[in-house]
């Protein structure tokens, strides 16, 4: 891998630094997108597994951890601001003294409000369309024990390693040519967090969403406990465990 790719990288944090301070508002509307998509993906990986579940476990979480990959297919492929997605393009564009810390913070801020914006009305939606059966949310629900009531460094490290996965998937999109090759690299690391375990801030914005609007009762101060930790796992998954090795190991192109 050559600094070219690097440079890439960075130029397409400045876009998103000059984009964001032109049009705010049009930057948060993108963040949305990217917010609904992984309403969706959530909503397709509850469809999967609450039909199998009480069949078969095992099928049912391989199936909807397959089914939530689509989600960020369709961000990097269709277009949406991400927010652990950010944290490392952001990171290197900083790295490369393209950008300021202020700009790094201003992108993660819109970005992260845009993603929660639209996770929050598309949920809405959904949940008054009368379309998301029990089931469903029986089956999101699974895993809330151990999302609400894990120790904070257990939650900061499981999102640590989930965007480590994450910035993957991200990055094919920068190095490959091919969209199918995007997609399969993708479908890859996504399936491998999922069945993980792991902790990605925006998708369990979805999933307590979801919780808040249908279930009678919601540990409210546990959900925010989550979200900060996982959050700032995401950050320094990002930065500190796929963008810093990256820049740095990057072969300068005479070099090579």
């Amino acid at each position: 891998m050559t600094r070219e790719t690097v440079h890439i990288v960075a130029s397409s944090g400045c876009e998103k630094v000059s984009f964001s301070r032109r049009s705010p508002l049009r930057f948060i509307c993108r963040a949305m997108h990217a917010g609904f998509f992984i309403v969706i993906g959530t909503l397709l990986s509850g469809v999967c597994g609450g039909l199998f579940f009480p069949h078969n476990p095992e099928a049912a979480k391989l199936l909807s951890a397959c089914a939530f990959s689509s989600a960020l297919i369709m961000i990097v492929l269709i277009g949406g601001e991400l927010f652990t997605g950010s944290s490392m393009i952001m990171a290197i564009s900083f790295f490369e003294r393209d950008c300021r810390i202020s700009d790094v913070l201003r992108v993660w801020l819109f970005c992260y409000l845009g993603n929660f914006i639209g996770i929050l009305f598309l949920c809405a939606l959904f949940s008054l369309s009368g379309t998301i059966s029990p089931q469903i949310i029986s089956y999101i629900s699974l895993s809330f024990e151990t999302k609400l009531y894990s120790p904070w460094y257990t939650l900061f490290i499981k999102g640590a390693l989930c965007n480590l996965l994450v910035c993957i998937g991200v990055f094919s999109s920068y190095r490959l040519k091919s969209e199918g090759a995007k997609a399969l690299i993708i479908f890859i690391v996504i399936l491998g967090f999922v069945l993980l375990g792991l902790e990605h801030s925006i998708a369990n914005m979805a999933s307590f969403s979801f919780s808040a609007m249908l279930l009678p009762k919601s540990d409210f101060a546990a959900m925010a406990k989550n979200l900060f930790w996982v959050s700032m796992g995401n950050i320094a998954g990002g930065v500190f465990l796929y963008a810093l090795p990256l820049w740095f190991s990057a072969e300068k192109k005479e070099d090579k």
